[in-house]
């Protein structure tokens, strides 16, 4: 039997694309209640019709319940947000040029048709989602490429176990021609340097 600081509700937030359902899930191993995007019992934005099990140890992921996070705090004033982050172009990348076994599946179809219109509605969508996450002061940031499984243990109250955590290396393996024109393309309208700014190294 797993065994907790007390009862807490954690709640995972970044970008699409970013590690927050790889997150969730492992963080999910040593919770009581797990919600990875419950679209059907618990809608995004309807967060004050939802029913959380609040004296048990709840994970709940919507990427964008980061701009909700005032009301969702004032509703559970014991929260703790963990927020995960990704190398930016590696963000763009996996949502412009969905891999057929990417996970969770999705072909990102509403971000356009032509390369160009995916690029920068994929940028619009990181910034706007990862700016929000970025707002809340309160939670822990986690970087997608090294994990610190022992902060965010102690941030948590979780036991967590790195063992559990999976794979080790999540770099992502890019095709360089792709990775060009997507940079190419960012570069073209004006959205490069913002992007550089918020990366690590490729």
């Amino acid at each position: 039997m797993l065994k907790y600081s007390k009862p807490v509700i954690v709640w995972v937030v970044g970008s699409p694309r970013s590690g927050t359902s790889f997150l969730t899930d492992y963080l999910g191993i040593y919770a009581d209640h797990c919600f990875n995007e419950p679209w059907k019992t618990h809608p995004l934005g309807k967060h004050k019709n939802w029913i959380i099990p609040t004296k048990s140890t709840v994970i709940f992921k919507y990427c964008a319940n980061s701009i909700y996070h005032k009301e969702i705090s004032n509703l559970y004033p014991d929260s703790k947000w963990v927020h995960i982050k990704r190398n930016p172009f590696h963000v763009l990348y996996s949502m412009c040029f969905p891999k057929n076994d990417s996970w969770p599946k999705r072909g990102w179809s509403e971000m356009g048709d032509d390369i160009d219109s995916r690029v920068r509605n994929a940028f619009y969508k990181w910034s706007f989602v990862s700016g929000a996450s970025d707002s809340i002061k309160e939670s822990m940031t986690v970087n997608y490429e090294d994990i610190d499984v022992e902060g965010l243990a102690k941030f948590t109250g979780l036991p967590l176990l790195r063992k559990e955590l999976g794979f080790k290396n999540r770099n992502l393996n890019y095709d360089k021609e792709k990775m060009d024109r997507l940079i190419r393309i960012l570069k073209k309208n004006h959205l490069y340097d913002f992007t550089e700014d918020r990366s690590g190294k490729l």
